[in-house]
């Protein structure tokens, strides 16, 4: 490494930007260290200062500031809050080729104001050409950041991509119909080359091949998507580096083997892959393998050597310069994860001569499952011994597809459909649902890896695998393992999960009116992040859409032992109709409550407090009611409950609970003086949507709880509200503060 003075400068390009983003005192911490390093006294009882030349330890000192810069510059940048309606003028920079119709903005301005970054805009957009300048009249919305935990963050992913809004059109005005030929020309083949997929390939087949050969996903079948996810091997559905030294590399070595000249060969090799590149979308994978193979060719030209780790950090360094919050993005990680594995845990292995390709693949799952766990909470542990059949099989999948693209022959697709074939037939190991690890966690798995490394190039091999071992298991063990109630923000519904320090899980409810696949994307992620990997028991308050729809969406893929449901329920209804059928075909058994009846697992209880056996009334007032009590927190929810229910509570008598969920969203026949009055909550929560059609929370509502002396969280203004134990004390957050 000490002849890598690019590598130290890309190493503290990165700490300078994480640091700052964690603590600028932080920062200033690493820089006196740095300057400490620097100054490296005669003597010194560090040997790493004493080991290290003055090049080095400026080059890391000039990535440092230079990542803290970076950091500090885009963080000058106000992030939109508010939506913003007027006249857009812009630059068409990208047309969607695929099934979604959108187009991007930049530059652009608002009002004749110029404003900062791209924006997309959806709607139909086939007279539209790349360069053309429009004039849409329209809202723009910002990116929010997400409102629970798990949940993927938008505003992160179109951040790194200097894209700050969106919006919908409907109409627009061309301006100035003079097209960039260059673009269009690209646009125009691609969106051929995607329809000659489309009519060679079966329709699944045709999705994952528009995926691997042009970057576009639209066409995928989601399901398939999800299968590759969860088997550790979703990477080959990106451009990867493999894409680029295909089309580059291969054209390079073909040119100098006919004789021609090493500019001409690399010139030639330049004239394919950078429009490729465009063609694709410049993804941060194809970047980085275009600008390591730009400088393998310029190496091979000079007759110098080429060092893959200075390659990696120089395409590394660019990336991060032009945004540093590609550093927190997921592509970005798993892309340079998986190639400084390659180049740094994989030479580990060399002297183990038998199974290199194992080995291979067991260095890349070591550098990639921290990353996996941080953004997808799930691993495949057979992932290695399926990237060991899969990855060596790209090669003549890719030649194949291009070639079909290329030559529309049809012995090519065929070729295609027998691999792709095989891959969906590897797909049957189910992932196995971790949880988020803290940042702790991997800090220590990190500084095993690195153990493990240096004990294994030492021939310490016994050691070295059993500090792996260890890493592995600080970051696999669970860190959610005390008592939490979460109050999900699901929009207009409700969604409650509650956590025992016993190891059981159970949720009430799980539904919204206004958020679409609610399960999908706010409740699964949510369960995923905590490590909850089966719900012991779904409560079902009462047959409104909005407190089952994301329960309806999960149970044919997500275990769930049991269901509750009031005793009385109208065996007629739609929702309870839904239930039913999905319970029967997934073999969930179906429980009926009333009053008196109960869950208690050793550490919580749940009592059913309403309605009685036998009570008729409307829906909502039918409502089941429960009072969660652990150690001395008590918690009353009270589902969709309104007057007349609340009213038989209140004549039965309740007890003081800290908490109070309150009734039906906010609504003004619910949460009166008389429930207030008996249970005198410290806090009360609201479940509702924002800016929802109904006006919950009502602000009769919010004065009531306001006089009461609770303090109010709304999960429309908080994101997700949770409270839990931590050490012996109760305390409550929110995601948004």
């Amino acid at each position: 490494m000490k002849n890598r003075p690019l590598f130290y400068v890309f190493a503290g390009v990165v700490l300078g930007e994480g640091c700052y983003c964690i603590s600028k005192v932080m920062a200033g911490v690493c820089v006196a260290l740095c300057l400490f390093l620097v100054k490296d006294k005669e003597g010194s009882r560090f040997a790493f200062a004493k080991r290290l030349n003055i090049k080095i330890k400026i080059s890391f000192l000039i990535g440092f500031l230079l990542g803290c810069l970076l950091m500090a510059a885009g963080e000058q940048i106000q992030e939109p809050k508010e939506s913003i309606y007027g006249n857009i003028t812009g630059t068409v920079a990208e047309i969607g080729a695929g099934m979604t119709d959108y187009i991007k903005l930049s530059p652009y301005q608002i009002d004749g104001n110029p404003m900062e970054g791209g924006i997309l805009l959806y709607g139909k957009s086939e007279k539209l050409l790349p360069g053309q300048k429009v004039r849409i009249q329209t809202e723009l919305v910002p990116y929010k950041a997400p409102v629970n935990p798990g949940q993927f963050d938008l505003r992160q992913y179109y951040r790194c991509r200097n894209i700050w809004y969106s919006g919908f059109y409907d109409d627009y005005t061309i301006i100035n119909e003079r097209e960039d030929r260059g673009k269009t020309f690209l646009f125009h083949l691609k969106k051929r080359w995607l329809e000659r997929c489309q009519t060679s390939l079966s329709e699944s087949d045709a999705g994952i091949m528009s995926a691997i050969l042009l970057g576009e996903k639209s066409y995928m079948d989601q399901e398939l998507k999800e299968r590759y996810q969860q088997n550790g091997v979703a990477h080959i559905l990106a451009i990867s580096g493999l894409h680029i030294s295909m089309i580059g590399g291969t054209l390079y070595k073909l040119l100098r083997w006919i004789g021609m000249p090493f500019a001409a060969s690399g010139a030639g090799s330049f004239l394919l892959m950078i429009p490729y590149c465009m063609l694709i979308g410049n993804a941060v994978a194809a970047f980085r393998a275009t600008v390591m193979l730009i400088l393998y060719i310029g190496a091979d030209i000079k007759g110098r050597h080429y060092d893959f780790i200075t390659a990696t950090s120089v395409a590394g360094s660019l990336i991060l310069i032009e945004s540093p919050y590609y550093l927190y993005d997921a592509g970005f990680l798993l892309s340079f994860g998986a190639v400084f594995s390659i180049g740094c845990i994989y030479p580990c292995f060399r002297g183990w001569k038998r199974g290199a390709p194992l080995w291979l693949g067991l260095s890349i799952w070591l550098a990639l499952l921290p990353i996996q766990l941080w953004f997808f909470y799930e691993i495949s542990m057979c992932s290695i011994l399926l990237n060991f059949i899969i990855v060596p099989l790209m090669g003549p999948l890719l030649f194949c597809g291009f070639a079909g693209l290329v030559w529309n022959w049809k012995p090519f697709f065929v070729g295609c459909h027998l691999i792709l074939t095989l891959y969906e037939k590897l797909l049957v190991f189910p992932a196995i649902v971790i949880g988020k690890p803290s940042s702790i966690q991997i800090c220590m798995y990190l500084l095993s890896l690195l153990l493990f490394c240096m004990l294994i190039k030492w021939k310490k091999n016994r050691y070295g695998i059993f500090c792996i071992m260890m890493g592995l298991y600080v970051l696999c063990a669970s860190m959610h393992n005390g008592f939490s109630i979460y109050f999900l923000d699901v929009g207009q519904g409700d969604c409650i999960v509650i956590n025992s320090p016993n190891g059981q899980h159970y949720m009430i409810d799980g539904g919204s009116s206004d958020i679409s696949k609610v399960g999908k994307y706010r409740i699964l992620p949510y369960l995923k992040s905590q490590g909850i990997q089966s719900l012991d028991a779904v409560i079902l308050t009462h047959f409104d859409a909005d407190h089952y729809s994301g329960i309806e969406e999960m149970m044919g893929f997500y275990p769930i032992k049991k269901m509750i449901i009031f005793e009385g329920t109208d065996t007629t209804e739609e929702g309870y109709q839904k239930i039913k059928i999905q319970a029967e075909e997934n073999q969930i058994p179906i429980y009926a409550f009333s009053k008196g009846d109960w869950i208690e697992d050793g550490a919580i209880r749940l009592t059913c407090l309403f309605p009685e056996q036998g009570y008729k009334a409307e829906k909502n007032q039918q409502s089941l009611v429960f009072l969660l009590s652990y150690k001395e927190f008590d918690c009353l929810l009270t589902g969709d409950l309104e007057l007349e229910g609340e009213d038989r509570l209140v004549a039965m008598g309740l007890q003081q609970a800290e908490v109070l969920k309150a009734g039906h969203h906010g609504s003004q026949n619910a949460t009166k003086e008389a429930l207030l009055g008996q249970v005198k909550p410290l806090y009360s929560v609201i479940s509702c949507g924002k800016d929802n059609r109904y006006g919950h929370p009502s602000q009769e509502v919010l004065d009531r709880l306001k006089e009461s002396g609770s303090e109010i969280l709304v999960t429309a203004e908080r994101g997700a509200i949770w409270m839990e134990e931590r050490k012996g004390r109760f305390s409550c957050e929110t995601m948004i503060y």
